[in-house]
């Protein structure tokens, strides 16, 4: 077994149908509620159990990348 850590959790906006705010894909409000410099990520690991759009299979990638 490999030793695991939660360094931080956090959760992301909500708002109308869907939980998110309108117009808005998961990545958005994701990446900036991360608050951290890219680098500073090893691993990121999200979840969301919708898909809203086609680069939401990957979410964790998606929003490691825009944040």
């Amino acid at each position: 077994m490999r030793n695991s850590a939660i360094v931080s959790a956090a959760r992301s906006t909500i708002g109308g149908f869907g939980g998110r705010p309108k117009r808005t894909g998961p990545t958005a409000p994701d990446s900036l509620t991360a608050g951290i410099a890219p680098d500073d990520a090893g691993r990121a690991d999200c979840a969301d159990i919708t898909h809203t759009e086609p680069r939401d299979t990957d979410l964790s990638r998606s929003i490691a990348m825009a944040a």
